[in-house]
């Protein structure tokens, strides 16, 4: 199941906010570019998850949720060579 939801992120280069809709499942690193001053910008979900175990009684059964707690802007930074590549 896709999860999209219209995300506000702040960019690194100029600090101007931008809301864009994003999946918010799958790859937890994505590159993006501010619409005001054309840089790019990178975010990661990971920062935000939590997962959580819970074992059900009478089972054996052990589920992992995860959850993400996202800010209202989420900031992005500069992008590595590493990410560009």
């Amino acid at each position: 199941m896709k999860n999209r939801m219209r995300l506000t992120f702040k960019c690194w280069n100029c600090s101007k906010t931008y809301q864009l809709t994003r999946e918010i499942s799958g790859n937890p690193r994505v590159i993006i570019d501010c619409p005001y001053c054309s840089k790019r910008g990178v975010y990661d979900f990971n920062r935000y998850r939590d997962s959580k175990s819970e074992v059900l009684r009478g089972s054996d059964i052990d589920l992992e949720r995860e959850t993400l707690n996202l800010p209202e802007v989420i900031e992005t930074s500069e992008p590595t060579e590493e990410d560009l590549s």
